[in-house]
């Protein structure tokens, strides 16, 4: 990765092995039910869009977490005083000062949860135990909340976890955000004007990671054949699509972003690429990553060994020095973890240290 003139020029991309096919309501029905192993919906309805069944509230009841022994786990500390506002937080042992993953949970805006398994396993297990703290939040649903204001609870959220994150052990301007789907978009929009989190109480915190929304820009995706879960969510006003819309709302005060898209969905990589586009040229750092992943995937495999979790750390890990130390930590404790200005030379860095500490 190079910074050029305040700009990160990334090339986060793998090969295409398969074209991009047209995203219908079926081909999300069909690949949300079979990555979790439910029978094939007979019929519409956004549960059904991400394979999940639902209890009332549209919280999902399969898929529970399996977080490996010595996690430490709070359950349910409050933001509000709604059902929904809740937050988990993983850590391990007794952290101090330590960064934050803050996690926004996908499921079309209507479902899904804070501690289903894709949202939370393999992302505990990896980066909890290198030192990070992992909060991962509930918040209200359509139809109690649409969109807009769903926004307003993850900034509460994360002013709540700021506010509290050093009696957890964590750093409160240390936070990276982190959403799949719905949190994507929903993360994706905070960073693009973080004043409208400030509003709620909220920090500045160090960096973005958006997995795999297709929402970038709202009025774009509402133009053309779209899933019908998006007009649930977005309605039918144009301005409503605008306000809503990460690519109109970003601003010069967007924090670093990075993108990771499924190059098997047909708007996911083509919005993303536009919105790392708009941020070059307001100045803001922005990277794409492609994956030949599905949607659900995306989510549900980093934290994995490989070359997706590791590109995903090497954005991480150029956002500040701490979280660089706790991805890329030397095997001499003490010793400054190494620098480098090149994407690859950061890639295979990390991968060796990591080989390096399994072989210890």
């Amino acid at each position: 990765m190079r910074i050029v003139s305040g700009l990160w020029v990334a090339a986060f991309c793998v090969v295409l092995c398969h074209p991009a096919q047209a995203e219908t309501q079926d081909d999300l029905l069909n690949d949300g039910a079979v990555e979790a192993g439910a029978a094939m919906p007979s019929s519409g309805g956004l549960a059904n869009l991400f394979g999940l069944k639902t209890i009332e509230g549209g919280r999902s009841n399969i898929g529970a977490p399996h977080i490996p022994p010595g996690i430490n786990v709070i359950h349910d500390f409050p933001y509000g005083a709604l059902p929904d506002q809740k937050m988990d937080i993983y850590s391990k042992g007794n952290p101090s000062g330590a960064p934050v993953i803050f996690m926004v949970h996908g499921g079309g805006w209507r479902n899904g949860g804070k501690d289903i398994g894709k949202t939370v396993d393999n992302k505990v297990a990896r980066w909890v135990p290198e030192g990070f703290v992992l909060i991962s939040i509930n918040y209200p649903m359509i139809p109690d909340a649409g969109v807009a204001a769903q926004a307003g609870h993850v900034a509460l959220a994360l002013a709540t976890a700021q506010k509290h994150a050093a009696q957890w052990g964590a750093d409160p301007a240390k936070f990276i955000l982190m959403g799949h789907s719905a949190g994507a978009h929903l993360v994706s929009l905070l960073n693009a004007d973080p004043d409208a989190a400030y509003r709620h109480g909220a920090e500045p915190w160090i960096g973005t990671v958006s997995l795999d929304s297709g929402a970038m820009n709202v009025v774009e995706l509402m133009q053309a054949h779209h899933a019908r879960l998006y007009d649930d969510a977005f309605g039918t006003d144009p301005e409503q699509w605008k306000a809503l819309s990460p690519y109109y709302a970003m601003t010069t005060k967007a924090g670093p972003w990075l993108n990771v898209c499924s190059t098997k969905r047909d708007t996911s990589c083509s919005q993303s690429k536009a919105m790392a586009d708009r941020a070059a040229t307001l100045g803001v750092r922005a990277a794409l990553h492609q994956e030949n992943l599905t949607h659900g995937q995306i989510n549900g495999n980093l934290g994995l060994t490989g070359a997706y979790t590791v590109a995903v750390e090497a954005f991480m890990a150029a956002l500040d020095p701490k979280v660089a130390e706790l991805l890329a930590l030397p095997i001499t404790k003490g010793a400054a973890p190494e620098k480098s200005s090149s994407h690859t030379g950061l890639l295979q860095r990390l991968q060796e240290r990591r080989a390096e500490r399994k072989q210890n």
